[in-house]
């Protein structure tokens, strides 16, 4: 201690006698422990790191084993699953559970294995007779399909859970397809044992690379039947590799003895884009460092990859890293023979190492400060009663008053240090009430978004809140830049505005408002209001200014978007009102349309009935009051259609059928109208054309729809013209075309001309009737039967030419008796049905009128009618004598006629449980033909009936 006496008597400043203690102190108790800490640390580090190197890189030889065995096994089950699933198909084939005759069931087959495997995109099998059919999944959709139609083209049909196809293909490739040209094809034919084929991706989606696995098919005589050819989706292989764990700090990547890629660890396909069109990558051309290098490596080791007959260890330097790098051959019964590599770093391998190394340098570091701390409490705590006053008296003369002397002694150092303690707290309360002054102002500040500034106008220096540097995005630690500079944080335009109100303000010495932008160093807008104020000096000089920023941003944006909220309203409010407009302009013209017919049709019934006429003038009544009732007849039949499309409902009964024999129907229809306006129909019809697979009632529908525009927009005098021709330079197209020299179409309408509702004239005075609906009927029955149709006109008077064009289908030759005309009902009277005379006919209708009048037109054909009003009246009719044939309504109160049939169909055949049925209702779509039929009824006729086809329908039953 004499040593530190000599130094504390030779200086009398107490800080330089705290440092001296503090020096000495920490040299003789630190410097020893650091010393010695430092020594066994280091030594026991090096130790650690060597051996841990050489543990690490055993690890890492049995980790790169274990990721090669698991990709093996992988492979194994996975690439087994096509050839598996081949050979199960091969046994049935041979044990003849096969029918290879019935090509529908193949594809059926197909499609069920295809929904079993999600690893598996296709299963097709192409037959030695050329045949091909298959069953695929694309973007989770499951498809069946092939070449089974006439021309042989490629179509797959997606289908629903239970098999059945979309009637529109989703897919249509290539035509005259035939799998026998197809080298998979040729690989299954030529080997008897299955074999893979090679890599490649689908045209349709080249982005799916795939590998087939195929076999040749053998059926129980032990012919040759076809290739078997099975799909499997490569791109799960690049899945699983990524999963593997050593994939954190390396790469695993299979490629073929050709050096192209079959799977990586990488998210990218090994795929490339060449001029639009995809390809397979080399493993020199990948994007991958690790890949790209190794192969490279691989390729100067190894000219010809077929040298590596077995597992290899290499490494090699990657940007002066070394690598480690494992080639391992795998191989398969059916012919693979891939190369499967495993690239992982040196540098990956030593981290855990590094991590280690770095936790014996931190707990060194640890040991070390611990040591000095011990050091510098005890120097402290030896030292600590002497200078506590000292450091007491250091802190007041410093401004410190948090700080008080801890000592208790009754001395003159004890009662200056209470002198101390009682000023400091003074200060310390003075100091606090300040302080929350402060708080409750930039608290205030904050809830207004309200910051406040203060500048120095010689020094251009700004101080600020922390409100101020939140507006302006700034950190609160930072400095507000100078006044020149915060100009910055404006646009160029609100920044000359801030100049030319601050330079007013200090020529003039009174306050300023502005309102502008300012840009935050994110990008963000805000807006704000400044306000500033100059401030004087004692000779009336402006030495400062100060004022405040309030941010209204988030009061512009609500005001924007109120008035955003305003526009849409009343966009909304637009387009509403327009909805309205065109729904009661529809009506107004739906309610002319009906009632215009009704007209005539009251007129002349009631002159019939209170005046006599002469047989020709009787004749033209009834010819006037038939016409206009078939004309309601086909408005209402427009909207049903129109229904049916709009649900999705509208159904075709295709057969194959020659378009003479529509087009010529729907000509006679419309003639008797053509020749009262002196409009001549020239026709020019190929009988050659066709056959087609169509509706012919419907496609007499879209001529008729066509030919009665025509007439009515031909003015009297004019003329029509009819064509039926093949398409030139397509022989597969059947052109119909129907032209007239009438009123024509506006340009700016023709785009409209197919769509529902749609007029060139809807107002009160328009010259031609209509709802707007026939063109829009024609061209959705066209498009369901996968055609177009098309509308051409110059402009008004010019006339106006429509084109239809229908694929020609060649599935078989028809005789003179497949295609039925369809105007042969209309030939057929009443004296042509014999067999009705002395029938019984129960005729039920709860309508006496039309009850009354099929019963009379019965009665003329010869047949014995009795009548009933209700479902109940027949059933006690029934009772008593049973009939030979029932004609009932379906919508009757109480009971309707399903219910009625239901009852009847319970009855004993004796009683009429067998009685033969006709459904004749207003009810008319298909559903309602569907829902009567199961009922039990035998036939479903709608109203208004052909009264001839209702005797032909009763004949038949």
């Amino acid at each position: 201690m004499t040593i530190f006496s000599k130094y504390l008597n030779r200086r009398s400043d107490p800080h330089a006698q705290k440092q001296t203690l503090q020096v000495l102190f920490t040299i003789v108790l630190v410097v020893p422990f650091v010393v010695q800490l430092t020594l066994v640390v280091g030594l026991t580090g090096w130790l650690s790191v060597r051996s841990g190197k050489q543990s690490v890189r055993q690890v890492a030889i049995q980790l790169r084993q274990e990721a090669s065995a698991r990709i093996e096994d992988r492979l194994d089950s996975y690439l087994a699953i096509p050839h598996s699933l081949n050979q199960l198909n091969a046994e049935a084939a041979r044990l003849g559970q096969l029918n290879f005759r019935n090509p529908q069931s193949l594809q059926l087959r197909w499609w069920r294995q295809i929904r079993l495997y999600d690893t598996l995109s296709n299963i097709g099998f192409g037959s030695i007779r050329g045949e091909f059919t298959a069953g695929d999944r694309r973007n989770g959709t499951f498809r069946l399909g092939g070449n089974l139609e006439p021309d042989r083209t490629l179509r797959m049909y997606e289908t629903d859970e239970f098999g059945s196809p979309q009637p529109i293909p989703a897919y249509i490739g290539t035509r005259n397809y035939d799998p026998r040209s197809r080298p998979w094809y040729r690989i299954g034919q030529a080997s008897p044992n299955a074999q893979w084929t090679e890599i490649f991706s689908y045209a349709s989606q080249p982005d799916i690379y795939v590998i087939s696995a195929v076999r040749a098919l053998f059926d129980r005589a032990g012919m040759f039947q076809g290739v078997l050819a099975t799909d499997l989706i490569l791109t799960d292989i690049n899945r699983f590799l990524q999963t593997l764990e050593i994939v954190r700090s390396g790469e695993v990547y299979i490629m073929e003895r050709s050096g192209f890629l079959v799977a990586t660890s990488t998210p990218n396909p090994p795929l490339k884009t060449v001029q639009g069109k995809v390809q397979r990558l080399h493993a020199t051309e990948s994007s991958s460092p690790s890949i790209s290098a190794s192969a490279v490596f691989l390729q100067q080791r190894y000219p010809d990859f077929a040298q590596i007959n077995a597992p290899v260890q290499l490494n090699f330097s990657l940007q002066t890293k070394r690598q480690y790098l494992d080639v391992i051959p795998y191989q398969d019964e059916y012919g693979l023979d891939w190369l499967v590599v495993i690239v992982q770093p040196e540098a990956a391998l030593l981290q855990g190492l590094q991590s280690t190394a770095i936790n014996t340098i931190l707990l060194g570091a640890i040991a070390l400060i611990a040591t000095l701390s011990f050091g510098l409490l005890s120097a402290r705590w030896l030292i600590q009663p002497i200078l506590r006053l000292s450091a007491a008296a250091t802190a007041l003369a410093e401004g410190d008053w948090d700080i008080t002397v801890p000592i208790e002694r009754e001395d003159e150092l004890g009662v200056l240090a209470a002198a101390f303690n009682r000023m400091a707290g003074q200060l310390q309360e003075s100091y606090t009430a300040l302080k929350e002054r402060e708080t409750k102002l930039a608290e205030a500040q904050r809830i207004a978004h309200l910051g406040n500034w203060e500048l120095d106008l010689n020094t251009q220096r700004m101080n600020g809140s922390d409100e101020l540097f939140r507006i302006y995005g700034l950190s609160p630690d930072s400095e507000i830049p100078p006044y020149p500079a915060i100009l910055d944080y404006m646009p160029l335009e609100d920044a000359t505005k801030i100049q030319q109100a601050v330079q007013r303000a200090l020529e003039a010495g009174e306050p300023y408002e502005v309102d502008h932008c300012i840009i935050r160093p994110n990008g963000e807008i805000r807006y704000v209001h400044s306000k500033g104020q100059p401030k004087f000096d004692a000779q009336g000089r402006v030495i400062r200014l100060f004022g405040t920023v309030i941010d209204m941003t988030e009061r512009q944006q609500t005001e924007r978007e109120r008035e955003e909220l305003l526009k849409r309203e009343q966009a909304a409010r637009s387009a509403a009102e327009a909805a309205n407009r065109i729904k009661d302009e529809f009506l107004a013209v739906l309610s002319h349309e009906l009632r215009t017919p009704l007209n005539p049709i009251v007129g002349w019934v009631r002159l019939l009935r209170t005046r006599k006429f002469d047989e020709a003038k009787v004749a033209q009544a009834l010819e006037t009051i038939e016409r206009n009732a078939l004309l309601q007849t086909q408005l209402i039949e427009d909207l049903l259609d129109v229904s049916r499309i709009l649900r999705g409902k509208l159904v075709l009964k295709p057969s194959l059928i020659h378009l003479v024999s529509p087009v010529r129907s729907a000509i006679e229809t419309v003639q008797l109208s053509a020749e009262i306006k002196s409009i001549a129909i020239e026709t020019h019809l190929d009988e050659t054309v066709g056959p087609i697979y169509g509706d012919a009632n419907r496609l007499q529908q879209v001529v008729w729809n066509l030919l009665s525009n025509a007439v009515k927009f031909t003015p009297t005098g004019g003329k029509i013209e009819v064509r039926l021709f093949r398409q030139e330079g397509n022989p597969d197209l059947a052109v119909i075309q129907v032209s007239d020299t009438g009123k024509g179409i506006q340009p700016d309408f023709l785009p409209y001309v197919f769509e529902s509702f749609r007029q060139a004239d809807s107002s009160t005075t328009r010259t031609f009737g209509g709802l707007g609906l026939g063109l829009a009927i024609v061209r959705y029955l066209v498009e369901m039967h996968g055609g177009m149709v098309s509308a051409f006109s110059l402009g008004e008077d010019c006339g106006s030419t429509f084109t239809i064009e229908l694929p020609i289908r060649r599935k078989q030759t028809l005789s003179s008796s497949a295609v039925i005309p369809v105007e042969m009902a209309s030939q057929l009277v009443p004296e042509a049905f014999p067999q009705l005379a002395d029938r019984r006919i129960l005729v039920v209708d709860d309508d006496p009128d039309a009850c009354q009048l099929i019963a009379f037109v019965l009665a003329e054909a010869g047949a014995i009618v009795e009548s009933a009003n209700s479902a109940q009246e027949a059933l006690s009719k029934i009772a008593i004598h049973v009939p030979d044939i029932l004609v009932s309504d379906i919508g009757m109160p109480d009971m309707d006629g399903c219910e009625l049939i239901a009852r009847i169909r319970q009855f004993p055949s004796e009683r009429g449980g067998m009685l033969k049925a006709i459904a004749l209702t207003a009810y008319a779509s298909d559903t309602d033909a569907q829902r009567v039929l199961q009922a039990g009824f035998n036939k479903h006729l709608s109203k208004p009936v052909d009264l001839v086809e209702l005797m032909d329908a009763i004949g038949k039953l």
